[in-house]
Protein backbone atom coordinates (compact mmCIF):
# COMPACT_ATOMS: atom_id res chain seq x y z
CA UNK A 1 0.00 0.00 0.00
CA UNK A 2 1.27 3.40 -0.82
CA UNK A 3 2.78 5.06 2.06
CA UNK A 4 0.67 8.57 0.48
CA UNK A 5 -2.93 7.01 1.92
CA UNK A 6 -1.25 7.07 5.01
CA UNK A 7 -1.01 11.49 5.26
CA UNK A 8 -3.27 12.50 7.88
CA UNK A 9 -3.86 15.43 5.80
CA UNK A 10 -5.92 13.64 3.51
CA UNK A 11 -9.09 13.60 6.03
CA UNK A 12 -9.02 17.29 5.36
CA UNK A 13 -9.51 16.70 2.06
CA UNK A 14 -11.61 13.42 0.99
CA UNK A 15 -13.13 12.82 4.98
CA UNK A 16 -16.91 12.80 4.93
CA UNK A 17 -18.38 16.40 6.41
CA UNK A 18 -17.70 15.21 10.17
CA UNK A 19 -13.82 14.69 9.51
CA UNK A 20 -13.40 17.54 7.66
CA UNK A 21 -14.89 19.63 10.37
CA UNK A 22 -13.18 17.68 13.41
CA UNK A 23 -10.34 17.14 11.64
CA UNK A 24 -7.88 18.45 13.82
CA UNK A 25 -9.76 17.09 16.99
CA UNK A 26 -9.38 13.72 15.34
CA UNK A 27 -5.98 13.78 14.30
CA UNK A 28 -4.54 14.81 17.94
CA UNK A 29 -7.01 12.28 19.27
CA UNK A 30 -6.27 9.54 17.09
CA UNK A 31 -2.77 10.49 15.45
CA UNK A 32 -2.93 6.93 13.72
CA UNK A 33 -7.00 7.48 12.27
CA UNK A 34 -5.68 7.93 8.34
CA UNK A 35 -3.19 5.30 8.49
CA UNK A 36 -5.97 2.71 10.41
CA UNK A 37 -8.41 3.97 8.17
CA UNK A 38 -6.38 2.94 4.57
CA UNK A 39 -5.34 -0.75 6.23
CA UNK A 40 -8.67 -1.84 7.98
CA UNK A 41 -11.76 0.11 6.35
CA UNK A 42 -10.07 1.34 2.86
CA UNK A 43 -12.14 2.88 0.05
CA UNK A 44 -12.10 2.01 -4.04
CA UNK A 45 -12.56 5.74 -4.48
CA UNK A 46 -16.39 5.04 -5.24
CA UNK A 47 -17.33 4.96 -1.27
CA UNK A 48 -16.98 0.81 -1.35
CA UNK A 49 -15.11 -0.93 0.77
CA UNK A 50 -11.72 -2.54 -0.57
CA UNK A 51 -11.85 -6.43 -0.34
CA UNK A 52 -10.41 -7.97 2.62
CA UNK A 53 -9.07 -11.76 1.97
CA UNK A 54 -8.47 -13.80 4.58
CA UNK A 55 -10.71 -11.76 7.04
CA UNK A 56 -13.13 -14.22 9.39
CA UNK A 57 -16.55 -13.78 9.53
CA UNK A 58 -16.47 -11.54 13.15
CA UNK A 59 -13.53 -9.08 11.03
CA UNK A 60 -16.04 -8.45 8.41
CA UNK A 61 -18.47 -8.16 10.66
CA UNK A 62 -16.71 -5.96 12.40
CA UNK A 63 -15.54 -3.77 9.89
CA UNK A 64 -18.94 -2.95 8.23
CA UNK A 65 -19.95 -1.51 11.35
CA UNK A 66 -17.30 0.81 11.23
CA UNK A 67 -17.41 1.44 7.64
CA UNK A 68 -20.68 2.37 8.65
Amino acid sequence: MATAYHDPGLIRQFGDDIEKNLADRILNTVPSYATFWAIFVGNDGSRNSLPMPGASAEAIKNRALIWE
